[in-house]
């Protein structure tokens, strides 16, 4: 109900701002291209087109990195990641199961996140080849230079934030991108213990390999999706703007896709996937079949029925390696709605997709599990064994035993945000064997066919 009367409030407000007011009839000030003083100024705060100013310099781009930084109180590990850069910002996620540099008696391993987000500016002076601006000939050297902030995040809820100066070299090739990048500050530590604090100077040296969206391959346009005007009233005069609306689409597509996913939970390197299939991208519709191969972090045992289970699952931390068929079906959500509201302004649309797409929809997977690797093998079929010799009641399978795989089908929903043919998603999957899972991927789309109107 509170919201009804929102609704009609702002609906009256609205009303009452564009009613006619007075006795004397105002004179009508028709002014055409109202939009024209407001495209101008935006046009003049842009400058020149980005390829006009970086010729060759992808304009989007997303893929996988590795990592070894230096940060206080944590032994160097190995971390990876996910990139994602469009034009002069670049967001990326960073993760490690890290060791704590305590005491020779206290150290301990845990999960660290790192987030960030960069401003940078190419060198152009300083470049050296040449790249068509499709991104599918050539060669270019590009070195960057940027501001980074970062974040970075314990199980414990300590956490350091700082800011970076980030130099960058970028190799870009045909379809896609190897950069370079080193970001060095001071970070300012918020620790809940004086053990976990990670303040201090911060060296994250960062190689990644990402994929050109391919922006200007897919041949992106504007289209017409509407026309309104707007009338501004003074005590002389009405001034009345013509405006249109509109949106950026592609002509829809086949693709090859590749994906990348890593847990988004504990124990993410645990879980990570990598998966190649076929992929098909028209007007509101998407579709997405892929094989994969990966592992996921081997779950606690309990019954369901019963539910009894251990207190602590440390002996059974491990993976199971697992290989995947999976099918996913979607819609854009945005544009969906977008329809729904007014149909008639995107009857002609055809095959044509946007540029920029949100997806939601859900799948069905048959998962095949491989064995179970325990950390450490015989602390845990001890204690599975003694659980089960102390719990005769509980039948063991592979409900309840890690160490009993189980091939099984799965499904899943899913959220995935695109721009050409580069993609985040944000999937949830569930299987009997392995239970739920939180994963954030990467997909690539490498177009085959233009899917004319």
């Amino acid at each position: 109900m509170k919201k009804l009367l929102l609704i009609i409030m702002i609906a009256c407000m609205h009303y009452i701002s564009v009613a006619q007011v007075g006795t004397k009839e105002p004179e009508i000030k028709k002014v055409n291209n109202g939009d024209q003083a407001l495209q101008s100024f935006f046009k003049k705060l842009k400058g020149k087109p980005w390829h006009d100013k970086y010729p060759g310099f992808t304009k989007t781009s997303g893929g996988i990195g590795i990592s070894m930084p230096i940060i206080p109180n944590i032994k160097p590990s190995v971390w990876t990641g996910l990139e994602y850069r469009s034009k002069y910002f670049r967001v990326n996620y960073y993760t490690s199961m890290a060791t704590y540099k305590i005491t020779p008696e206290r150290d301990t391993s845990s999960q660290l996140t790192s987030f960030s987000l960069t401003y940078l500016r190419p060198l152009n002076f300083l470049k050296m080849g040449h790249r068509n601006n499709k991104g599918t000939e050539g060669w270019l050297l590009q070195p960057t230079l940027g501001i980074t902030f970062r974040n970075i995040k314990t199980p414990n809820k300590s956490k350091s934030t700082g800011m970076y100066i980030s130099p960058e070299i970028q190799l870009q090739i045909p379809y896609s991108v190897i950069t370079f990048k080193v970001d060095v500050g001071y970070s300012l530590g918020s620790p809940t213990s004086k053990l976990y604090n990670t303040g201090g100077l911060v060296v994250f040296p960062q190689l990644s390999f990402q994929f050109d969206a391919l922006k200007d391959y897919h041949n992106t346009r504007k289209i017409i999706t509407g026309e309104y005007s707007s009338t501004t009233e003074t005590s002389y005069y009405y001034t009345v703007r013509d405006h249109t609306r509109a949106m950026r689409v592609m002509d829809g597509f086949w693709a090859i896709n590749f994906r990348a996913e890593m847990g988004t939970k504990a124990h993410p390197l645990a879980t990570s996937n990598l998966g190649v299939g076929l992929s098909g991208r028209w007007s509101t519709l998407m579709f997405d079949s892929y094989v994969s191969y990966g592992k996921y972090f081997a779950r606690g045992f309990y019954d369901v029925e019963s539910s009894k289970k251990p207190t602590d699952m440390t002996p059974f931390n491990g993976t199971v390696n697992n290989f995947g068929i999976n099918l996913n079906a979607g819609v854009d959500a945005l544009l969906t709605i977008m329809k729904l509201f007014n149909a008639s302004a995107y009857k002609d649309l055809g095959y044509e997709t946007p540029y920029f797409s949100i997806y939601m929809g859900m799948g069905l997977n048959f998962l095949v599990p491989g064995e179970t690797k325990f950390a450490n093998p015989t602390l845990a079929n001890t204690t599975l064994d003694s659980y089960f010799a102390a719990n005769p009641d509980i039948e063991r399978s592979a409900k309840n035993d890690p160490g009993i795989t189980k091939a099984g089908i799965g499904y899943n929903f899913f959220i995935q945000f695109e721009t050409a043919s580069i993609g985040f998603t944000l999937n949830g999957a569930y299987q009997k064997k392995i239970g739920g899972i939180a994963t954030i991927g990467i997909i690539y789309l490498f177009p085959l066919k233009l899917k004319k109107k």
